[in-house]
């Protein structure tokens, strides 16, 4: 396969590029599916923050924001020597990437009935690309099973806290 032949350094990118379409498609068919993604979010947030749904602009800036972070972070994983702490940076990327598949990705694209932002390579890019970013990582010792599985606990924390805190230091 593709990947087991590029340096473990360049896999690396993988999760970056990968959140990089990702995010450019739900920048793109946000405002096509806004009125619609508006509805749902209100059905499923508290009142509270149901009332702070983004116009497209924040939006865009919040995909903005969660882009650069782990530009950032995936930039600094790989440079200098190779340590177990940047092999989990990296790797956290590429959970929240996969967690994010099941929430709120395909719930969201059935109550919508079909499609939501971010569907596409959410589900035909994150998912294999990141199943085959992991496969590669525990075989060669890079991450551990039990380091992972830690790891999904944390992005689902992640993806619950933080991007509702971007959202909102947005408004």
């Amino acid at each position: 396969m593709f990947f087991d032949r590029v340096s473990y350094r360049r896999l690396q990118w993988l999760p970056f590029c990968c959140l990089l379409l990702h995010n450019a498609e739900e920048g793109w068919t946000f405002a096509l599916h806004r009125e619609k993604s508006e509805d749902l979010f209100r059905a499923f947030m508290p009142a509270r923050m149901a009332a702070h749904f983004p116009s497209v602009a924040q939006f865009r800036l919040t995909l903005v924001c969660a882009t650069v972070l782990p530009l950032a972070l995936t930039f600094l994983a790989t440079r200098g020597l190779a340590t177990a702490l940047k092999n989990y940076v990296v790797a956290m990327l590429a959970v929240i990437l996969l967690v994010n598949v099941l929430l709120p990705h395909v719930p969201a694209a059935i109550a919508l009935g079909g499609y939501s932002p971010g569907l596409v390579t959410a589900v035909f890019l994150n998912l294999p690309a990141c199943a085959s970013f992991f496969g590669r990582s525990l075989r060669e010792g890079r991450i551990s099973r039990r380091g992972l599985a830690g790891q999904f606990l944390v992005a689902i924390a992640a993806l619950a806290l933080g991007l509702p805190l971007l959202w909102s230091s947005l408004l």
